[in-house]
Formats: structure tokens, sequence, C-alpha cells
């Protein structure tokens, strides 16, 4: 590949209806994959990854560039806050404003509390979510604590407010 000028971006977050799950597994693949050297997951026999999330307790959001999937955020309730469940931006646009585009979206729709996770690990995870809840908040705190999960291990937790 070239060394060319990014294209303009046709950025647009939709909810996925219950029928159109396949295309949030699909990237969700994407995503085990790449985070299976922290979560050392490893493929079944057919080259597919287990998903730890049941899409239809969580409300699914992707944001497309045109008509092309390239992330999604996993909106769920956890200890009566709103939650990302899971959040993932294919790399190819990573860097360029999708996956602020996309939480800041997620994040705006619903007032009041939430949190956001990420295992430890992956420390790029950790500071895209500092770096996205510093600007959707404009200025305004949150709060961060590490704990132990049962299920995931050491997490690192955001606690704050969209209003």
């Amino acid at each position: 590949m070239t060394n060319q000028s990014r294209p303009e971006r046709n950025y647009r977050v939709e909810q996925l209806p219950p029928e159109k799950t396949h295309i949030a597994r699909n990237l969700l693949q994407a995503y085990e994959a790449e985070f299976s050297a922290v979560t050392n997951k490893v493929p079944d026999a057919d080259g597919v990854f287990p998903l730890d999330v049941e899409l239809s307790l969580y409300t699914v959001y992707l944001l497309k560039d045109g008509e092309a999937p390239i992330g999604l955020a996993l909106k769920g309730t956890c200890n009566d806050r709103h939650d990302i469940a899971d959040f993932y931006i294919i790399p190819r646009y990573r860097g360029e404003g999708a996956g602020f585009f996309l939480a800041s979206h997620v994040v705006k729709k619903y007032k009041g509390l939430w949190q956001a996770r990420q295992i430890d690990g992956y420390s790029q995870g950790r500071g895209f979510a500092i770096g996205a809840l510093k600007k959707i908040l404009d200025g305004a705190n949150f709060e961060e604590e590490k704990i132990v999960d049962p299920y995931w291990g050491p997490i690192t937790i955001q606690y704050f407010e969209s209003k």
C-alpha cells in the first residue's frame, strides 16, 4: 500500500437490530483475535473464538464508514450504571477519531451514571478511554479504580456521569 492521504470519512452510528447481530459477531471475532495475547484465548477447530458476551443482553451500536462496519460498542448496565461492555475499532481506523466518534455518540445518548472497564494488559484501551472521557466530559472529573474481577482478573474501571 502506498502512503496516500486518507479519504474523507463518512462516519455514522447505527443501533444494530437483532436480525443483524451476525455483523457484530463478525467484528467480535477480530476483537477476540486481537486480544488473545491478553486473554489467552484460542479459536476452536473451525477457527472461531468463543465470545464472552450474549449479544441479546446488550444494545449494540455499529460504527460505519460509508457502508463498511468498522467498529462496535456494546452498551449494557452493571451495578445500576450504564456500562460499555465491549468496544472495538478495527486497527485501520484507529487514531483517526473513529473511536471518539462512536464513544461520544453512545455516552451522550444515555444521561446518568456510567462505567467503562478495561482488562489489565491492554494499556492502549485504558489510554483511549482516558483521552476520550476527557474530551466527551469536557473536562469534568471521573474516578478510576483497579479491582480484581472474578472472571477477568485485574481490571481498571472509570466511573463518570453523562449530563
